[in-house]
């Protein structure tokens, strides 16, 4: 046999009850209940235009809803308890499996100076700028930075009209065609 659906009260006095906490014959309950489902027909009508005062009802009713609420307790910031542990030193017993423990010192290390500030005009150079390269070793070919020249109404892409050294990347359309060059049609055989 199917279960019968809850009316639209019955679902809201389910969830007061499970929200509060508390069974669904209590007063706060069917209070709760009945405001939630007052506010539900009042932003209803406002949002369809049919009652002008709909709007300050639904504000006193969610003013009332959330009084309850934090009379329940469910509103507003929880408190957290927070607790600090001491620390210890010396031989303990385990109060679980009876096995000594010695927790030694534990002296926390300094942190190391700060570098001295430098002044903003300053930074450190690397090795390559320390020590450059005399200018009589020639430079190899593999460590030239490539030169890059562009062609002229190729592509409005930088990318598709560079020259690399001298070398243009092919563009699709001057690529042969993957398939063979036939001298008649295949439908015609």
């Amino acid at each position: 046999m199917a279960r019968r659906k809850l009316t639209v009260v019955e679902q809201a006095i389910k969830d007061a009850a499970k929200e509060l906490n508390l069974p669904k014959d209590h007063w706060d309950v069917e209070r709760l209940a009945t405001m939630t489902v007052m506010l539900k027909v009042a932003r209803h009508k406002w949002s369809q235009g049919q009652s002008s005062g709909a709007a300050g009802d639904m504000l006193t009713l969610m003013s009332e809803i959330s009084a309850m609420r934090s009379k329940a307790g469910l509103g507003g910031p929880r408190e957290i308890e927070v607790s600090f542990l001491r620390r210890v030193v010396g031989v303990f017993k385990c109060c679980k499996c009876g096995e000594r423990n010695e927790i030694p010192d534990y002296q926390r290390p300094e942190p190391p100076p700060a570098p001295p500030a430098l002044p903003p005009f300053q930074r450190p150079i690397d090795e390559a700028e320390a020590n450059p390269k005399p200018a009589s070793e020639p430079v190899k070919p593999d460590e030239a930075a490539p030169v890059v020249t562009y062609r002229s109404g190729v592509s409005v892409s930088k990318f598709h009209s560079a020259v690399v050294n001298g070398v243009a990347a092919p563009l699709k359309r001057d690529q042969p065609s993957p398939y063979p060059i036939r001298k008649t049609s295949p439908l015609s055989e």
